[in-house]
């Protein structure tokens, strides 16, 4: 398991989710060491994962993991993170979290930024 440092705003993300969703914070960071990863934008799977320069983002679930649950769980949000080792190549590269966003959030964001291009 590789080893997930949390920013502060990730913290502060994952407090508001506490009150709101209790357990999927638990949830979330336990499934964050196994599901962050190097991602390339050749083989990214665009309903799991991608990357834009430095910053990743992955779907908290581990591709499909809790799919079959009911309710809210890591399958809802998405962890954006960059890595941080000081060892580029390492066999087991650390990395941060910087945010928490729900798939809510980020489709809004997605819907706002494509509803002005005129393309």
């Amino acid at each position: 398991m590789r080893k997930v440092l949390w920013s502060a705003q990730a913290e502060a993300d994952l407090a508001k989710l506490e009150s709101t969703y209790p357990g999927v914070t638990k949830q979330l960071k336990g499934c964050a060491g196994k599901v962050l990863h190097p991602i390339s934008p050749q083989t990214a799977d665009p309903a799991e994962e991608g990357i834009d320069g430095e910053i990743m983002w992955h779907r908290g679930d581990g591709h499909g993991d809790f799919m079959k649950r009911r309710g809210c769980g890591p399958q809802d949000f998405f962890l954006f993170y960059r890595r941080c080792d000081s060892a580029h190549g390492s066999e087991d590269p650390e990395y941060e979290v910087l945010a928490v966003r729900s798939i809510h959030q980020v489709a809004r964001a997605w819907l706002a930024q494509t509803a002005n291009d005129p393309t």
